[in-house]
């Protein structure tokens, strides 16, 4: 009853104006799922839940967002969310007409979520998180949390600590599952088959690592790196690839008063079985180089701006990820799941390199941060069957 009263309490607060239909598009024929993205940096991981939707519901696709302004989305209808009263709330939902409301997480809208009650609609709680689990403007209503939880059929929630935090706050536990987090899809860098095929074959088993996107700032601890790993494997072969094109004559020369040997792809060779630096100079190239080599530096995170390659593109292709302190925070959060390998400076590079030839550890550490890359197509499977058993319990 406490549960209903407080409800109740804020909808007679947040009457609102006089009802009107939101300005945007017509409705589309067929099915629409509507989710609701708590924020922008969200954005990209829910767009791309359109095509597993598509695949299992056949459904249109319609995200709000938060904050102003709404920004078009191929394959998806974005909106502002409506304010979070009555009327506000019956104009949009009378123009819009949901077949299904998917929520990521909180901040939860009650007045606006309650308003779907009488409508045709299923309703699931997807990629919930702990810190996103509560009520905008009513966590002073005892129990208004959970009146709004018990509206939703399912949740899934990325983790164990926020099925607990939906737990605590009065949700059912056979309602909750963990789906694992909700990430952007990331593609797949391409290669030339026939120019991979061929590398392979001219390099055999040489151990080799990847050095991509180098500034000029880092060459010279990329160097020291080299040298220091060379002493362990005397016959392993960096692909050293510079971020500036223009570089490459210059990071040839630099690598030859090193006192290493060096082979410019551009000049037309292929690495000889003495090269111990092949400069991979020419652009667009990178695809080939992760599939070639177990071992990835990202350049930039030393002793530049930042990393100049996404830290998704190797391990995707299971090559294991090294980075200074300058990296994403993309790439420490692989790092936090096993996924990466954090260095200092060029000879702590050198000794991490050095280390990871051994295939065993490079192995561990490949397949965390493949698992973590892959995570969200998962959790987009997961969440599209579960929208799927929300509209079938609705058409029932």
């Amino acid at each position: 009853m406490a549960r209903s009263l407080s409800l109740a309490t804020l909808r007679v607060l947040r009457r609102g104006p006089a009802r009107s239909v939101p300005p945007g598009p017509d409705r589309p024929a067929g099915r629409l799922v509507w989710i609701h993205c708590p924020d922008r940096e969200n954005l990209a991981a829910l767009a791309g839940l359109g095509p597993a939707l598509k695949r299992e519901l056949d459904a249109n696709l319609l995200i709000t967002l938060n904050k102003p302004p709404a920004e078009s989305m191929s394959g998806a209808f974005t909106r502002d969310i409506p304010a979070d009263q009555i009327q506000a709330a019956r104009g949009f939902l009378d123009h819009w007409r949901p077949d299904l409301l998917m929520w990521a997480g909180g901040a939860f809208r009650p007045v606006l979520i309650a308003e779907t009650d009488n409508r045709a609609m299923g309703r699931i709680l997807i990629d919930a998180r702990e810190d996103r689990i509560w009520v905008e403007g009513g966590g002073w209503l005892p129990g208004l949390t959970r009146s709004v939880l018990d509206r939703f059929s399912d949740a899934l929630a990325v983790d164990a600590d926020a099925a607990q935090r939906l737990r605590r706050a009065g949700m059912a536990a056979d309602r909750i599952h963990i789906s694992g987090p909700l990430v952007a899809p990331h593609p797949v860098p391409a290669c030339n088959e026939r120019d991979r095929a061929d590398l392979a074959q001219t390099l055999g088993p040489r151990p080799i690592w990847l050095a991509a996107q180098v500034p000029m700032a880092e060459l010279a601890d990329i160097l020291v790196a080299a040298q220091i790993a060379l002493q362990r494997a005397h016959r392993l072969l960096l692909i050293l690839s510079p971020a500036q094109s223009g570089d490459g004559a210059a990071m040839a020369s630099a690598v030859r008063a090193a006192g290493l040997t060096v082979a410019v792809r551009s000049d037309g060779g292929d690495p000889l079985p003495d090269t111990e630096v092949y400069l991979a100079d020419h652009p667009g190239e990178l695809g080939l180089w992760y599939r070639l080599s177990p071992l990835t530096y990202l350049g930039g995170t030393l002793r530049g701006l930042g990393e100049t390659v996404h830290p998704h593109d190797p391990a995707v292709l299971g090559s294991v990820v090294i980075h200074g302190p300058r990296a994403s925070a993309t790439a420490f959060g692989l790092g936090s799941m096993g996924g990466t390998r954090s260095v200092q400076d060029g000879v702590d590079l050198g000794h991490a390199v050095e280390s990871l030839l051994s295939p065993d550890r490079a192995a561990l550490i490949a397949h965390a941060a493949w698992v973590a890359t892959t995570a969200g197509a998962e959790a987009a499977n997961l969440i599209a069957t579960a929208a799927a058993q929300a509209l079938a319990r609705v058409d029932a």
